[in-house]
């Protein structure tokens, strides 16, 4: 049975800004859009999207239910929030980057039972986002994706200044290109790059790349490099 809103929460919601759903626990199915939300996935009014999910909309984003589930999945069982950057297509074929939390929401103060995941995002749609999202891109001209934002709760613990540089390495920059980016010499590079093979505990660099990509690493994304759009979020917040 899909879990209910009392009108106080739904009020809540909609007084916020951006772009607000609520997922169901099991099987991430909309308890609840705002009117932003809603629009984004077809529907013409909030109402019509409950008991639906993200696979059911009529756009490219269906694709990215599983991994939806998956992060909702990981929120339900670490009772901990998800930072994470998102680019998609509207219904229309237009692209939007978001900037947001997945959330745990709890049935009341009372009973801290998991009833589902909330995710609030900010539109982040702008030049620099999108050129984000090409350089992200699996393939040209595929920039649809949703990234987690920083490496906590992953096995191997870096500096932010590691994972920034391991991620472009993962991006696969050389590393007189990833010098240029982060404003290191080479033998700094050169450094940075043996440390993270004794981090991950590799003899080489292919290995690291390898080991790095199987624990997740390439699809998380350096703090660092959202913070031009958490910028653009505190001067220009959604209406």
């Amino acid at each position: 049975m899909l879990a209910a809103i009392d009108s106080v929460t739904r009020a809540h919601f909609k007084a916020w800004g951006g772009f607000v759903t609520l997922e169901a626990k099991a099987d991430s199915r909309f308890i609840y859009n705002n009117e932003l939300s809603a629009k984004f996935h077809g529907y013409k009014h909030p109402e019509d999207s409950i008991g639906h999910s993200t696979k059911d909309t009529k756009s490219d984003v269906a694709e990215c239910y599983e991994t939806f589930h998956r992060y909702n999945q990981q929120v339900i069982n670490s009772g901990v929030s998800l930072e994470i950057f998102d680019v998609h297509p509207d219904t229309e074929g237009k692209w939007h980057a978001w900037l947001g939390k997945r959330m745990p929401f709890y049935a009341n103060q009372e009973e801290p039972e998991i009833i589902g995941v909330l995710y609030h995002g900010d539109e982040i749609t702008c030049q620099a986002s999108l050129a984000l999202a090409e350089q992200l891109a699996p393939r040209r001209g595929q920039w649809q994706g949703s990234y987690l934002v920083g490496c906590q709760a992953l096995p191997i613990d870096l500096s932010r200044a590691q994972h920034h540089f391991l991620f472009w390495y993962l991006q696969g920059l050389s590393l007189p290109d990833i010098g240029a980016k982060l404003a290191l010499n080479a033998p700094c590079c050169a450094q940075q790059l043996r440390t993270l093979q004794y981090c991950f505990a590799v003899r080489s660099p292919q290995q690291l790349r390898e080991r790095a990509i199987s624990l997740g690493y390439a699809q998380r994304i350096p703090s660092a490099l959202l913070h031009p759009l958490r910028l653009k979020v505190a001067l220009c917040p959604t209406n």
